[in-house]
């Protein structure tokens, strides 16, 4: 029964909040996996970072999260590519 709190815990989960979960966890591991392989390769760490970069831009745009949470994502993608770029070409 609901309190009348909007406590975001009173709600039932639905498949595509799951999915969502499960994305933002898979942002969280690959932010992770780019932190630990940047001490041992550059380039498969700054993979890690894009592929975790290229998430994160897709969920805040798919779930309509707030302006300052697309700049943030979209900056951190613009930051690992300049990386890439200037580090590999």
């Amino acid at each position: 029964m609901a309190t009348g709190t909007n406590n975001i815990t009173e709600l039932p989960m639905s498949e595509d909040s799951k999915m969502w979960n499960f994305v933002g966890y898979t942002v969280l591991f690959f932010i992770m996996a780019g932190q630990a392989l940047s001490a041992v390769n550059v380039l498969w760490g700054s993979l890690a970072y894009l592929v975790c970069n290229v998430l994160a831009i897709w969920r805040t745009f798919s779930l309509r999260r707030p302006m300052a949470d697309k700049v943030r994502d979209v900056m951190c993608f613009g930051v690992t590519s300049t990386i890439l770029i200037t580090k590999f070409l």
